[in-house]
């Protein structure tokens, strides 16, 4: 079951005991180990209401679900979260990432302007592409075996030097973060991918349990055979098909009952009790009241007017 925790403003982040004598307040930026498994955060909804994250994943695997969409992330993937965004991990395995929490007021004119040489990142900083903010669209990048090695040499350095609590480790660690992200908009740009694969591999999954519906949905078929047949659990095929579709997969099966029944009302003659069972409907009368909640209509009503 997810848990729903209180929204997080920076000013809560910051003030947190983890970071006591390590934040400092001229620097808007707070860096961190996030550990899943043994802070017991799994199966948690967070909301960061006025800062945005970098996640760079040291290790591990797990899927990490941000505004309902889930993604699998493993060592290498590098993505950044937009602000006032939601997000929880699931189904982890020893994942373990390195984040950055940051305020965009970091990204200071002189950063920006550097940072407009990496066409793939200023937009995203700036917060122009507040109505988009999950992981794609250029939110991510997979880095290779010595990418994610120096990113996590950075990540180590600018982590020491920040909960190092003194001025001249806070302007190191703000140095080292003006690095990173000149670092990933760079490699971003020589080939990053619009999504990362295990989300393209998810979005393949749920294509594939739409055309299993598709093609049985006249017969009294359970949405576990479904699930068995892309290879999901049961509980995971609702989870992604709703982040996916927007409905559940019983809806999205009930649509597409319904959407067939139409068809043969238009043309045909049969009589209505025969379209239900020909469409998957076990009783006319519960035809008659999922073809009314979906239309607005009975399927009588429905047939007289065509």
């Amino acid at each position: 079951m997810l848990t729903i925790c209180t929204p997080h403003t920076f000013e809560y982040l910051a003030s947190h005991d983890e970071y006591r004598g390590a934040f400092n307040p001229t620097l808007e930026l707070v860096v961190r180990v996030d550990d899943p498994i043994r802070r017991r955060t799994f199966d948690t909804l967070f909301k960061h209401t006025d800062f945005a994250s970098i996640f760079t994943v040291q290790r591990g695997s797990g899927i990490h679900v941000i505004e309902g969409i889930p993604y699998d992330v493993a060592p290498g993937d590098v993505y950044i979260m937009g602000v006032g965004a939601s997000h929880y991990y699931t189904e982890c395995k020893d994942l373990t990432l390195d984040v950055i929490h940051f305020k965009l007021s970091v990204i200071d004119d002189k950063l920006r302007d550097a940072l407009a040489e990496t066409p793939a990142l200023p937009a995203l900083l700036s917060g122009s592409q507040a109505k988009n903010r999950r992981v794609s669209g250029g939110r991510y990048v997979h880095l290779t075996p010595d990418q994610h090695f120096a990113v996590l040499n950075m990540m180590a350095e600018m982590k020491s030097e920040w909960y190092s609590g003194t001025t001249s480790g806070l302007v190191v660690a703000e140095a080292l973060f003006r690095r990173l992200l000149i670092f990933l908009g760079r490699h971003h740009e020589r080939g990053a991918s619009a999504l990362p694969p295990g989300a393209r591999i998810r979005e393949q999954t749920i294509a594939a349990a739409k055309r299993v519906i598709d093609d049985n949905y006249g017969q009294q078929i359970r949405i576990s055979e479904i699930a068995d047949a892309v290879g999901l659990s049961l509980w995971q095929l609702k989870r992604i098909f709703l982040a996916s579709a927007g409905v559940t997969p019983r809806e999205y099966l009930t649509q597409v009952r319904v959407l067939h029944a139409k068809e043969m009302l238009r043309n045909t003659n049969l009589p209505i009790s025969d379209i239900a069972w020909a469409c998957g409907f076990e009783e006319p009368t519960y035809f008659a009241r999922m073809f009314r909640k979906e239309t607005g209509q009975t399927p009588r009503q429905f047939r007289s007017e065509k």
